[in-house]
């Protein structure tokens, strides 16, 4: 496994984080954020939505869900009228 640590600025957000790199994804050690993240859910299964959206609240504190979209069209709309920060777009 293999350590990558990194920041960004931009529109007076600003970020550090350690993120551990493995053969099965990324995964979050250490996210410290000075902002809430402005997140977008897209994904055809409300289920889907809903279990996201309640582990990203018990998990992800500083994440903030701004919306919803159900398709890919609706989601782009979406897109353009809430400028996310982070989007899930869940596909199969």
């Amino acid at each position: 496994m293999k350590s990558v640590v990194g920041g960004w600025q931009s529109a007076n957000q600003a970020a550090n984080f350690q993120l551990q790199i493995s053969s099965k994804g990324v995964l979050w050690t250490n996210l410290k954020l000075k902002v809430m993240l402005r997140t977008l859910i897209i994904d055809d299964e409300a289920h889907i939505r809903d279990t996201l959206t309640k582990l990203l609240m018990l998990c992800c504190p500083q994440v903030n869900i701004v919306g919803e979209a159900s398709s890919v069209s609706v989601g782009i709309n979406k897109i353009i009228e809430s400028h996310p920060d982070l989007v899930f777009l869940i596909s199969t």
